[in-house]
């Protein structure tokens, strides 16, 4: 299986028309007909049953079935119960078991898509079920909600650009946002059957330019990288950056931005990586060679030496910095902070007071000025660097 994008990052799927008849389980009580049992307290009955379905749907490479298979066991209790109790079992566990375990995101991941695709689907509210979701693990279950919610036949036209109205737009709900219209990218793909400049167009019903982004990057993700679900994917043509030229306004700049990841994807070869992102205009050459790096840290599950070496194939010591500021962007979006500052621990000695500043800064942009004190403070910080941690603290 090819790696996926995490600019923000992991991979995520929508499932509509025929399609989400045969895959995304609208019959699927003809298939599983077992009913979970809540006593009053049922939040405690829900996180048991969340560790029991995490027992029962073993993580597989085909991460459609395990999807599919989470959605089989809770679909009954989440049309009773709402989304909120199960987003707290899964967030419970996962605190619990530590994200930072490898493979734990993408499984934290999955759930979260899987308990979001239920909500959507048989939402009274869009906008309190949105409102439901949280930031938690690359923000699965916003992914969810908005497939979830095409799924059942909105006129997406209509709907696309009142989907993510309910989530504030300001700082501090940057990252929701942007998971959002990023998840109506996936429902668009799908939609249009999987065309990608027919996909393009419907984003361009978006407003905002930020908006529209968000969701090109969620059709790309959808049309070129591995799904939850199956469908044929396209494949790029051998010149990429050439390639993305042919596409328009922010949907050419998405492109130019993941040709890196799109290349290691396919030839996993990290010089050819850089290479192609070198190929690219010059003012989105670095941001390519972030999103690498970006895409790196979940190739390697975090595993700082993978990342360090990969990064060090990048041409010069400019770009392998920008490769391993995108690893700790993405440790940050994955709720590894702690990944990030280990990370930063054993990189030349000149870049980690930069690294360990660009690390408080990245927590305090995705979380805010508390837990960017809490966490520079913290004992996963060396002594000696948690002053250049908090150094943007305060601005």
């Amino acid at each position: 299986m090819r790696p996926s994008v995490l600019g923000i990052v992991l991979t995520f799927v929508f499932l509509f028309g025929i399609i989400l008849n045969v895959h995304f389980g609208l019959s699927f009580v003809s298939l599983y007909n077992s009913r979970i049992s809540f006593s009053e307290n049922y939040q405690d009955d829900i996180s048991s049953q969340i560790i029991n379905v995490q027992n029962i749907c073993k993580p597989e490479s085909d991460r459609s079935r395990s999807i599919l298979c989470f959605r089989k066991h809770i679909e009954e209790a989440v049309k009773t119960y709402g989304i909120s109790p199960f987003i707290n079992a899964v967030e419970q566990m996962f605190t619990a078991r530590n994200t930072s375990q490898a493979g734990a995101i993408t499984q934290c991941h999955d759930l979260l898509h899987a308990i979001g695709q239920v909500g959507g689907l048989h939402s009274k509210n869009m906008d309190s079920t949105i409102s439901s979701c949280s930031s938690l693990c690359t923000y699965g279950c916003y992914h969810g909600v908005v497939e979830g919610f095409l799924a059942r036949g909105a006129n997406l036209l209509d709907e696309l650009p009142k989907l993510c109205a309910a989530i504030p737009d300001d700082d501090l709900n940057r990252g929701s946002r942007s998971a959002c219209f990023h998840g109506l990218g996936h429902g668009v793909a799908t939609i249009a059957g999987y065309k990608l400049k027919r996909s393009l167009e419907l984003c361009d019903s978006l407003q905002k330019e930020e908006e529209r982004k968000d969701c090109g990057t969620g059709v790309f993700m959808e049309l070129y990288e591995p799904s939850s679900f199956e469908h044929p994917l396209l494949e790029f043509p051998e010149d990429i950056p050439d390639f993305c030229s042919t596409l328009w306004g922010v949907y050419a700049e998405v492109c130019y931005v993941t040709a890196g990841v799109h290349e290691y994807g396919r030839s996993r070869d990290e010089e050819k990586a850089f290479t192609t992102c070198g190929e690219a205009p010059s003012s989105l050459q670095r941001p390519c060679i972030v999103s690498t790096g970006q895409n790196f840290y979940f190739v390697f599950e975090g595993e700082r030496e993978d990342i360090v070496r990969s990064c060090k194939k990048a041409p010069s010591p400019a770009s392998y910095r920008a490769c391993l500021e995108g690893a700790l962007v993405s440790s940050v979006i994955s709720d590894s902070e702690r990944h990030g500052a280990s990370l930063c621990v054993i990189i030349e000695e000149g870049f980690k007071p930069t690294c360990f500043e660009l690390l408080g800064l990245y927590v305090k942009e995705r979380h805010g000025p508390q837990k960017q004190e809490q966490f520079c403070e913290s004992s996963v910080i060396p002594d000696s660097f948690q002053k250049h941690c908090l150094t943007q603290l305060n601005n």
